[in-house]
């Protein structure tokens, strides 16, 4: 028989081999399974049928033009990505405002999509740029189109598909700030005009020219304009509120046709 020592040297031998065993036991297990993601991500499941959802009465693309500018057909079905297809479809069919993709089994996916809703008309070197409610630019137009907001924004530059690239932050934050404004207070905009940074105008409601100034204090003024334009009820004319101040917290109508 053997000794203590020895009995106690042989147990930690066999605790050490336990335990190398069951480190490589968990890196190899790790190992195949990263190499299986990779396998699901680059070739295992390729995508073979498309369908399309949303896209019924007034839709403006067939399923076929989505199916092809989707080119989803030979693709690792797990490498399918709703935010890319998002991102490739706003070049290629730019009214396209929202993917949702669905796996609905291991080699066909359905695509759930929304459209973009025109809202602004930017005035750019070749025409109108048509954007949409996120400013995204969805196409151009040589007149300017009618219920669309008209928008001058100086040094901005345009491009299908895209978000304009205005000239600097200030003017991005700026216009957005507006137009968002607007809206919290019911504020209906038919322009925004930005070519003079000092003297910001708008033009609401079919009736009212908007004369706001700097863009200091710009959501205490289109407070004040909301007031103005409920008081002067159908009446036409300029609001003008470039004199309005923390200490001139007023602004005056001139009467128009």
């Amino acid at each position: 028989m053997g000794t203590k020592s020895e009995n106690k040297g042989y147990k930690r031998g066999r605790k050490l081999h336990k335990g190398r065993l069951a480190i490589l036991i968990i890196a190899v297990v790790v190992l195949l399974l990263s190499v299986f993601a990779v396998l699901l991500r680059t070739v295992l499941f390729p995508v073979k049928n498309v369908t399309v959802t949303g896209n019924g009465e007034g839709a403006l693309y067939t399923d076929e033009q989505i199916i092809t500018a989707a080119d989803l057909r030979g693709k690792p079905i797990m490498s399918v990505s709703a935010k890319k297809l998002e991102a490739a479809l706003h070049k290629t069919l730019p009214y396209i405002e929202t993917v949702k993709i669905k796996r609905v089994s291991l080699d066909s996916i359905e695509m759930a999509v929304t459209y973009a809703k025109e809202r602004f008309a930017f005035t750019g070197d070749n025409g109108y740029y048509i954007a949409g409610e996120n400013t995204r630019v969805l196409a151009i137009a040589d007149e300017l189109p009618e219920n669309l907001v008209a928008a001058a924004v100086p040094g901005a530059a345009y491009k299908i598909g895209d978000e304009p690239a205005f000239k600097d932050d200030e003017q991005k934050e700026l216009f957005k700030k507006l137009y968002t404004y607007c809206d919290q207070k019911g504020v209906d905009l038919n322009s925004i005009d930005l070519t003079d940074k000092l003297h910001i105008k708008l033009k609401t409601g079919n009736r009212f020219e908007v004369l706001l100034g700097n863009s200091e204090n710009i959501t205490e003024k289109i407070d004040l304009l909301t007031e103005m334009m409920n008081m002067n009820g159908e009446r036409k004319g300029t609001i003008n509120l470039e004199m309005w101040s923390q200490s001139n917290k007023e602004g005056t109508f001139i009467p128009g046709n």
